[in-house]
């Protein structure tokens, strides 16, 4: 059973005990700088790299695209740092980010070929995509149509729907 007068009073009580604290713990000075520094060395000593992406080249994209200062980092942490998750909104360049990558990738001979693995309704729209940063790559965009063809082609670039993923 639920008493509304004194749980009331009790959270009063509470929110009053919470401020005396905060109001004594810091009244020290000594007492204020050793947890400050015990806070900062067991929380605080971690800070994720920052990748600068400012003098990267991109030979052969578009020179009427200019990448975004944090599609250019993302890039830099994609060849720099070994891994990248691209965790940005909807229509912040993520599909550019993931395309230079790996054209720079191959440029720079950290990979031969790259595949990107896409939902099915997006295929065509990221091989465009593609083939608009950079107009003279030569990719495959496997669509149901190419799926089924046993044709050879050499390219420097695999996209595939995810649903051609799933026997695997």
């Amino acid at each position: 059973m639920l008493n509304k007068k004194e749980t009331l009073l009790a959270g009063q009580k509470q929110e009053l005990l919470k401020e005396e604290f905060k109001n004594w713990i810091f009244n020290d000075q000594e007492r204020r700088n050793r947890l400050v520094k015990l806070y900062n060395e067991r929380f605080n000593s971690i800070r994720n790299r920052e990748y600068d992406g400012s003098k990267l080249s991109f030979e052969g994209m578009n020179t009427k695209i200019d990448l975004r200062p944090h599609q250019r980092n993302a890039i830099a942490r994609s060849l720099y740092g070994g891994n990248a998750l691209l965790a940005h909104v909807v229509g912040s360049g993520k599909t550019f980010e993931m395309v230079a990558s790996a054209m720079e990738s191959k440029r720079l001979g950290m990979c031969s070929k790259s595949l990107f693995v896409v939902p099915n309704h997006l295929t065509g729209q990221i091989g465009r995509e593609f083939m608009r940063l950079y107009p003279s790559a030569n990719i495959m965009v496997a669509d149901k149509k190419r799926l089924l063809s046993r044709k050879t082609v050499s390219v420097s670039s695999v996209e595939l729907p995810q649903e051609s993923m799933m026997p695997l």
